[in-house]
C-alpha cells in the first residue's frame, strides 16, 4: 500500500474538532487504537478495489472502470483526513505523555518511602512502554541522493538551468529541516533513556529496601482490553536467591551500550546529512555559475 499525499491539513480541525477538547492518555490511546482500525480497514478496502480495478481496465470495462476511480479517489480523501487525525491526536498524546513523565519524577524524587518510590518507577516503565506502542518517534530515513544525477547538460538553456538549480535548493532546505528533525529525535530518545534510568532506580532502591524487610513488592502491569490503560497491582516475590528481582515487566535497561549506540547513530546520520549538505551547495554554485553564463 503506497503512502497517500496528505492534502487536508487545512482542514484538520474542522472535520476533527473534538480534538480541541480537553483529553487524557486513556481516552487519547482509546481514539488511537479506533483511527488505526478505521484505516487498517479503509487501506483494505483500497487494495481490494485498486486490484479490482485493474482487471476492469484489462477487460476493457470502461464506463465501470471510471466509477471504480472516482471510489478510489474517494478512500484516499478519507485516508488523507485519517492520517492528519492520527497525527493531531499523537500530537497530544506526546504533550501529556511527557507531562505525565515529569510529574511522576517529580512525585518519585521527594518521595521518602522506597516502596511507593518503588511503584512510581514501575509506572513510569508501564508509561513509555505505552508511549512507544502508540506514538512512537519514527528514525526517519536520510533524504535520497538521486539528485547526484542531476548534471548539466550541453544543450542545457537559461531556463533549465535555473529549474534544476531551484530543485537543488529545495532538496537543500530538505536536508536542513532533516538535520533539525534529527537533532530534536536525539534530544528526545536521550530525555526517554534518563527517565528509564530515574525509573529503573526508584524500583532497584524499593526493591532492595522491601527485600531487607522481608515485604512482597508489587509490580505494575498493564490492564488488557482495547482501550484500557489502566493500571493492576499485581503481588510478586523478590528472587528466591536474595537478588533483587526484575519486576518492572520488561529486560533490564542496558544504560551504558543503549546511551553510546543512540549517540553513534545521531553522530553518523548527522555526519551523513553534512555531507549530503556540503555537496548540494557545491553543486548549486556550480549551476549558478553555468546559469549566469547563459544570460546574454
Amino acid at each position: 500500500m503506497k503512502n497517500h499525499p496528505r492534502f487536508l491539513c487545512l482542514c484538520a480541525f474542522v472535520v476533527f474538532p473534538s480534538l480541541l477538547s480537553a483529553a487524557t492518555l486513556d481516552t487519547l490511546e482509546q481514539t488511537i487504537r479506533e483511527t488505526d482500525r478505521e484505516i487498517a480497514l479503509l487501506e483494505k478496502e483500497y487494495g481490494k478495489e485498486q486490484q479490482a480495478n485493474a482487471e476492469r481496465i484489462r477487460k476493457s470495462q470502461l464506463k465501470e472502470a471510471y466509477v471504480s476511480a472516482e471510489l478510489l479517489q474517494e478512500i484516499n480523501q478519507r485516508l488523507n483526513g485519517l492520517h492528519v487525525k492520527h497525527d493531531s491526536l499523537c500530537n497530544q498524546w506526546k504533550g501529556l505523555y511527557r507531562n505525565e513523565a515529569d510529574r511522576l519524577l517529580g512525585i518519585a524524587e521527594s518521595e521518602q518511602q522506597k516502596d511507593k518510590k518503588a511503584e512510581i518507577g514501575r509506572r513510569l516503565i508501564d508509561l513509555q512502554a505505552r508511549n512507544s506502542r502508540f506514538c512512537p518517534e519514527s528514525a526517519g530515513i536520510l533524504p535520497s541522493s538521486a539528485w547526484k544525477s542531476v548534471k548539466i547538460e550541453s544543450y542545457d538553456g537559461p531556463r533549465e538551468m535555473e529549474e534544476k538549480t531551484q530543485l537543488l535548493r529545495d532538496l537543500s532546505r530538505e536536508v536542513s529541516i532533516s538535520l533539525t528533525k534529527l537533532g530534536a529525535q536525539y534530544q528526545d530518545a536521550l530525555r526517554e533513556h534518563r527517565t528509564r534510568e530515574r525509573a529503573q532506580e526508584f524500583i532497584q532502591e524499593g526493591t532492595l529496601f522491601n527485600d531487607s524487610a522481608g515485604i512482597r513488592s508489587p509490580t505494575f502491569t498493564t490492564t488488557a482490553g482495547p482501550g484500557s490503560a489502566g493500571i493492576e497491582v499485581v503481588d510478586r516475590p523478590s528472587s528466591v536467591d536474595g537478588s533483587p528481582s526484575n519486576t518492572s515487566g520488561v529486560p533490564e535497561f542496558q544504560n551504558e551500550a543503549n546511551a553510546q549506540q543512540m549517540e553513534a547513530e545521531y553522530k553518523k546520520k548527522r555526519a551523513e546529512l553534512l555531507l549530503q549538505q556540503e555537496e548540494l551547495q557545491k553543486r548549486i554554485e556550480e549551476f549558478s555559475r553555468k546559469a549566469r553564463s547563459l544570460i546574454p
